[in-house]
């Protein structure tokens, strides 16, 4: 029998985020099965009473009404909507936001029902809804359908308030966005509420809208890439449920569409895992703190000067929840996560330590002391030799090479090594650098 999606990925990735009887009546047979037969339907465009039911279950068999109910219960609570807006959160990494693009399409209503209406183009009764996609084509948001008599523009602004809080309910921001749409939105309502979102509008101008305004320009290039959301059509139109609209509550019928999306997203999710064989770092921090009323920031206070640092990844060390974690961590973070290999005198010029994969050494401190130079880090269990070097110029920050030299070896448990500085050129700037195996640890002194 033919499979939409795995039952491994309804286990973990749609029934846990479905309504489940927990008293009362509970459904004998498999919950998996019962989703699984939904995306049959989903696919073939089968009537609900031809589903192959015998095929679909292999414990106990329901009828096709227990399997509708079943939708039905679903969709009148808005959980299918729910769940869509729920993976779109989890994976919107994978999205490409470089542009998104806008566009609308009719679909014949065959048995009439909620928001129908006759559409003189196609020369019959339709239902009209408004897609967005991503630059790759995968669904952002879809608006409320509305009857096929209206335009695409029709009562935009409301819409596109609708579509945008959708994306803001799955965390994706919305400012900066390019949006590409063609000559039928047209229209100054449009542009004005796409620009009150921080949205750049690129969309195609309507001559005989007699639009004079030379400030509206058409990015041409940009416009030839609105390609993808012909194809996402293409790939929607593959659930024949969809194709044409047989339902007549228009709430079963956006639920039938949420479901074709989370399809699509998660295909796209599958073929990048398995094609790429991809690992994903995500880190989100800000550039600085608040003061007490919540606004303004430059101060030197403690709360105007932290930050905080969140990351999808588990393999974390104890720099991680140190006190002492900055912004500055997050560099050497992501250049151990993608295995740069670094050269030394980049390497030497960092200051943060890696918060991901093995650390030993922390916290270097200088302490000067007449010619002398007192070297401490904390290091409790180290168990690798720590190498010491220094460099008396400042010539990296023009562009050139510093004089780096080692100046010594201790034992990385010691944290503890002294600098005669009178063995050395006099400086008025120094360098230092304590590195071990897996870390490298960098202070700068001023005379």
């Amino acid at each position: 029998m033919y499979a939409v999606l795995d039952k491994d990925t309804i286990k973990n990735e749609i029934l846990p985020h479905l309504s489940v009887a927990k008293r009362g009546f509970q459904s004998k047979s498999s919950l998996i099965e019962v989703i699984n037969a939904i995306l049959y339907k989903l696919k073939t465009g089968c009537q609900w009473e031809y589903l192959p039911v015998k095929e679909l279950f292999s414990g106990k068999v329901l009828k096709y009404g227990a399997v509708f109910h079943h939708y039905n219960k679903w969709s009148k609570k808005g959980e299918w909507k729910s769940l869509w807006l729920q993976l779109l959160d989890k994976h919107r990494s994978e999205l490409d936001m470089s542009s998104v693009d806008l566009d609308g399409s009719h679909t014949p209503a065959i048995r009439g029902g909620e928001e129908v209406g006759y559409q003189g183009r196609k020369k019959r009764k339709t239902t009209n809804a408004l897609y967005l996609t991503d630059r790759k084509g995968l669904p952002l948001a879809m608006s409320v359908p509305k009857s096929g008599e209206h335009h695409d523009t029709h009562n935009i602004v409301a819409v596109m308030q609708n579509m945008m809080e959708d994306m803001a309910k799955a965390n994706i921001r919305t400012d900066g966005l390019f949006l590409n749409a063609d000559a039928g939105f047209d229209c100054a309502a449009l542009r004005s509420v796409l620009k009150s979102y921080g949205i750049v509008s690129n969309i195609c101008i309507n001559k005989r809208n007699g639009t004079t305004n030379d400030s509206i320009v058409l990015d041409e290039l940009l416009y030839r890439e609105r390609y993808s959301i012909e194809r996402t059509n293409a790939w929607m139109d593959s659930f024949r449920t969809i194709l044409n609209r047989f339902d007549t509550t228009l709430r079963n019928w956006e639920s039938w569409n949420y479901i074709a999306n989370f399809s699509v997203m998660w295909e796209a999710v599958q073929y990048r895992e398995k094609k790429f064989d991809e690992e994903w770092m995500v880190i989100v921090t800000t550039d600085h703190g608040r003061g007490e009323s919540g606004h303004h920031h430059g101060g030197q206070l403690a709360r105007e000067r932290s930050v905080w640092v969140s990351t999808n990844v588990r393999a974390l060390n104890a720099q991680f929840t140190r006190p002492t974690l900055a912004l500055v961590d997050i560099l050497p973070t992501i250049c151990r996560f993608m295995d740069f290999q670094t050269p030394r005198d980049v390497a030497f010029e960092k200051d943060g330590t890696s918060f991901y994969g093995p650390t030993d050494i922390y916290e270097l401190t200088t302490h000067p002391y007449d010619n002398q130079v007192t070297l401490c880090w904390k290091g409790e269990g180290a168990k690798d030799e720590a190498v010491v070097y220094m460099a008396t110029t400042n010539a990296y920050k023009e562009g050139g090479k510093d004089n780096w030299s080692e100046i010594g070896r201790v034992k990385a448990s010691t944290g503890r090594f002294v600098v005669d500085l009178g063995k050395y050129p006099s400086s008025k700037f120094y360098k230092f650098v304590v590195k071990t195996p897996t870390t490298s640890l960098t202070r700068w002194l001023q005379k």
